[in-house]
């Protein structure tokens, strides 16, 4: 396909294409104007093809599902993306997460989400320095509706299938966040599923490494002109890789009998429903139920199993030619069982303190469950909006009003049976030489306490937007957005017991009530000039409240606690972007920079720590003893290596960087990206509470847990994508090449920047908190045999390339992880 471009009155961004899928450039360039750019008129047949991908994309649109809520995201004044299907069906990535990974500046850990632990960091996007470990700061819905977990505030990525989905947008940075609110500080990924076809009846089957299977039903089970019916059934099933490195990084052997793959198994069936019950109005009805099992996740005996139903429903009814109202709502129950496992064992490795326990390469170390927990908990919202456009004459004209409210609360539970060892068994050995504590419920391991958590929140906003054209070359857009946060009805009942049973203590509290609200503005303007090139800069303030896990969730392992923070409160953040872009003909250039600066930075933090001999190390208080603050969570005297986190507003972060991304049409059949992210995040100043604590842990001899000036952790300094396509057609009719390229260099989830052993202030410190540089390539070969049948096959990771994805630092035993290997898919995809 040629690319051409239609310049149009009403301006817009530079879109450009996922590094690698490049049909992206047809899809941007979709427009509502005819008017022509200069070198391509109607009659062209490439400017033809745009508007005919226009055409199809406005014929599955549902107005209110985007991320413009019903204005096209090619109309916005931000840095943004569109994935079509095109390019989702021949991306080289089996999983959703994978595949908007491979995006320009963005970053998923590189673990399939079905290997995750779905609590966990690993799954979680960030983009801009936004997210990490400790909950998710861009926005990610589906059909307009947020998905990201209203207990977590993580992604389930197995929610979506691949084959579901009709096209995919992303706005980077908060420029949208006037209009969605909460969690869109890094970014807003919106993903809409298909409607209905007609007479669409299709099977797909594909299988590859890890004895993966992968199989999808679609059918229309109804359709005419007022109303559309349709199912999808995907499931797959994945033994998995074994995460735990093969090689050894830190000059031990890591992997041990208990080392296994994660395997999982995934489910979802997806009901559709489309009517139009008059003229002007459009709705929908989408019921999706969806289950993940994982094993395997971290030792043998650990594994979770998510459960999930979800309703979502919406449309618009238009009222006059410019007018209209837009009507959303959503509801999901979703039940987790959840078994951590860990590691007993009864020295430690060479690092000393408090790294890798050596029970990862010592043959006779036990596994034991550390916790089994439930949590039910159901999330319900939706919005209204009335949408408007007013002419003013030669005073210009104000398009894509939109004024509105929206809210999204949730319920939770949270069921937590916690297990450990008596009398420090995890540091003795039986007469045969053997750890006494074991995998199963016997001498030295017993129930050590209960403890159950409920507690509700809610948010609401009330937005204000329109785009003003004093000239056809000019857009001006003021959003207006107040919102409104609770957290309320905490209460928790924690019980402890003594290894003979008897009971240690009970306790029930009710925990603090939030109540929080804040004006977030926004004002955007961007000028377009007749040779194609365009300017455009945004200023904004947005949120992101601590997830409910952060609040309320507390959760234990064989060497540590993580312990909740009824006290937090919401992220604030004040950001600035300015970019250009430029397109012709063959060629899709753009450019951006921005800068955001982050208040009440919410991070996890260590706030007591015990080395292998008991006592307090690394300049920390001692965890369990005396009048310590974390003695009242029933945590006992240890005389092994045992940390206590919790989530906490430390301070002031800074997120700056560049953007630069370029989409060149090198011939009539191949297209060729390359794409770079530069990324500067860094504490630039603590809170007291906080400046008190690492002033008193730098003062005994530590390091500092969050030192200023220094890149946050899991934040990739530097990011490039390139990749491609070649269409054969002119050779064998239906053949296509596509090819993806990531590359990033070393970077750390910790800002120690341990990687090994080093004295400070005479005190021997260890560590190993260094992730992989890597580069990794993706390729797939498509082949359209006839218009009913389908071939493909698809390496990841093509040079086998061995990285670490996630490491652990100071104070964890638990073992790296290990990106995803070497792997090969084949599919078929069968349509009549």
């Amino acid at each position: 396909m040629i690319i051409k471009t239609v310049k149009r009155n009403i301006l817009t961004v530079t879109i450009l294409g996922l590094i690698g899928q490049p049909g992206i450039v047809a899809a941007v360039d979709a427009v509502t104007s005819t008017t022509s750019h200069p070198g391509g008129n109607a009659a062209d047949p490439a400017a033809a093809s745009t508007q005919q991908v226009s055409s199809e994309l406005d014929s599955v649109e549902v107005p209110g599902l985007s991320i413009g809520r019903g204005a096209p995201v090619n109309k916005m004044d931000v840095n943004a993306t569109v994935l079509t299907r095109e390019q989702i069906d021949e991306s080289p990535e089996l999983y959703v997460d994978q595949l908007i990974n491979k995006a320009m500046g963005i970053y998923i850990p590189p673990i399939p989400a079905n290997q995750s632990d779905p609590t966990g960091g690993t799954t979680v996007v960030a983009m801009r320095g936004f997210s990490n470990a400790n909950g998710e700061k861009v926005l990610v819905m589906v059909d307009g509706v947020p998905i990201n977990d209203g207990f977590f505030r993580t992604i389930d990525w197995n929610l979506v299938p691949r084959d579901t989905i009709e096209r995919i947008e992303i706005v980077r940075g908060g420029g949208a966040a006037s209009l969605w609110g909460n969690l869109a500080e890094g970014g807003v990924i919106n993903i809409i599923t298909r409607e209905p076809e007609k007479g669409e009846k299709r099977i797909g089957f594909r299988y590859g490494s890890f004895d993966t299977k992968v199989g999808n039903a679609v059918a229309t089970l109804y359709h005419d002109e007022s109303l559309k019916v349709g199912a999808n059934f995907n499931t797959t099933y994945s033994n998995g890789y074994n995460m735990t490195p093969a090689y050894a990084p830190y000059g031990i052997q890591l992997r041990n009998q208990f080392s296994v793959p994660a395997g999982s198994q995934t489910n979802n069936l997806l009901l559709s429903t489309y009517f139009t019950p008059a003229e002007g109005s459009k709705y929908y009805i989408k019921l999706n139920g969806h289950e993940i099992l994982n094993n395997g996740v971290t030792t043998a005996n650990s594994g979770n199993q998510w459960y999930k139903f979800d309703y979502r429903g919406g449309g618009q009814t238009k009222y006059s030619d410019t007018g209209s109202v837009n009507l959303s709502t959503f509801w999901n129950y979703s039940g987790m069982n959840k078994q951590n496992g860990g590691y007993v064992s009864n020295t430690f490795n060479s690092f000393a303190t408090s790294t890798v326990s050596s029970s990862f390469n010592n043959l006779t170390a036990q596994q034991a469950l550390s916790q089994v927990e439930s949590m039910p908990y159901q999330t319900g919202g939706g919005s209204a909006f009335v949408e408007e456009s007013l002419d003013f004459g030669e005073f210009g004209r104000i398009v894509d009003i939109k004024g509105g409210l929206d809210v999204r609360g949730t319920t939770i539970q949270d069921n937590n049976t916690l297990y450990g060892f008596a009398n420090g068994a995890t540091n003795t050995k039986n007469a045969s030489g053997l750890a006494t504590g074991v995998a199963t419920y016997a001498t030295g391991y017993y129930n050590t306490g209960f403890v159950h958590t409920g507690a509700r929140n809610m948010f609401e906003g009330l937005f204000l937007q329109g785009n003003y054209k004093p000239l056809d070359a000019l857009d001006l857009t003021l959003g207006l957005r107040e919102d409104f946060w609770q957290a309320y009805n905490g209460n928790t009942t924690k019980a402890f017991y003594n290894p003979n049973g008897s009971s240690a203590g009970v306790t029930t509290q009710a925990l603090p009530s939030t109540y929080f609200t804040q004006f977030n503005p926004r004002f955007g303007a961007k000028w377009s000039f007749d040779s194609g090139f365009d300017l455009r800069a945004v200023i904004y303030r947005n949120y992101a409240a601590p997830g409910m896990n952060n609040l309320y969730r507390s959760y234990f392992s064989p060497s540590s606690a993580s312990m909740s923070n009824a006290n937090l409160v919401p992220e604030s953040n004040f950001g600035q972007e300015v970019g250009f872009d430029f397109v012709n003909d063959t060629l899709r250039v753009g450019f951006t920079l921005f800068h955001n600066q982050l208040q009440n930075f919410i991070t996890s933090v260590t706030m007591c720590q015990n080395g292998s001999n008991g006592k307090a190390a690394n300049g920390y208080q001692q965890c369990g003893v005396g009048s310590n603050a974390w003695s009242v969570y029933g945590i006992p005297a240890t005389s092994g290596s045992y940390s206590v986190g919790q989530n906490q507003n430390i301070g002031t972060a800074v997120m700056m960087g560049g953007e630069f991304e370029i989409n060149w049409k090198a011939h009539e059949r191949i297209d060729l990206n390359f794409g770079i992210t530069r990324l500067v995040s860094y504490m630039s100043g603590y809170n007291q509470l906080f400046g008190a604590l690492n002033a008193s842990i730098v003062n005994a001899g530590g390091l500092s847990p969050l030192a200023l000036h220094t890149q946050l952790p899991n934040t990739q300094p530097l990011t490039i994508t390139a990749g491609g396509k070649v269409d054969f057609v002119d050779w064998v009719p239906g053949l296509t090449f596509n090819w993806v390229l990531k590359s990033w260099p070393t970077f750390y989830n910790s800002t120690q920047q341990l990687n090994g052993c080093q004295t400070i202030n005479g005190t021997l410190i260890c560590g190993q908190q260094q992730l992989s540089a890597a580069t990794t390539g993706d390729v797939m070969l498509n082949y359209q045999a006839t218009k009913e049948i389908g071939v493909n096959v698809s390496i990841q990771n093509i040079g086998n390339k061995y990285y670490l994805a996630s490491a652990p630092g100071t104070s964890s035993s638990s073992s790296p992880s290990m990106g995803m290997p070497f792997n090969v898919m084949g599919g078929l995809n069968v349509n009549w």
